[in-house]
């Protein structure tokens, strides 16, 4: 913390459970295999059975122990991935944004548009201006 002329006037921090965090980073080494997948393989359709067969896990068990070590399904951090490769992929001024949709595993310009826009709060045209 600072005080009003800008001099530090105390130091503030926060503690966290280390029986709780170990817990988080088991949950995440039985995931590992999965997430790693899916960053290489994003833009192409991925069903929770192949991932869970990665881990060595039940579908049931993968969805639980990825719920735990993200906060979010699978599904979900599949769509992040392709909504954060699109915002790389937008800067790129010569793909247009329907080539770059199917690119990255959308069914058509539409959906891209629609979870893009929930996501960012822009629509990719939007974002594309911003970046010019």
């Amino acid at each position: 913390m600072v005080g009003r002329d800008g001099a530090v006037i105390g130091v503030m921090g926060t503690v966290r459970s280390y029986a709780r965090q170990a817990k988080l980073n088991q949950h995440f080494v039985q995931i590992e295999a999965a997430v790693d997948f899916i960053r290489d393989n994003f833009r192409r359709k991925i069903s929770i059975g192949e991932l869970s067969q990665r881990t060595g896990l039940s579908p049931r068990q993968f969805d639980r122990k990825f719920k735990d070590a993200f906060g979010i399904s699978p599904q979900q951090f599949i769509l992040k991935t392709r909504i954060l490769a699109g915002c790389d992929g937008l800067a790129n001024l010569q793909s247009s944004i329907s080539d770059l949709a199917f690119e990255l595993g959308f069914c058509d310009q539409s959906s891209f548009t629609r979870h893009f826009q929930k996501h960012m709060g822009v629509t990719p045209l939007q974002y594309r201006k911003r970046l010019g």
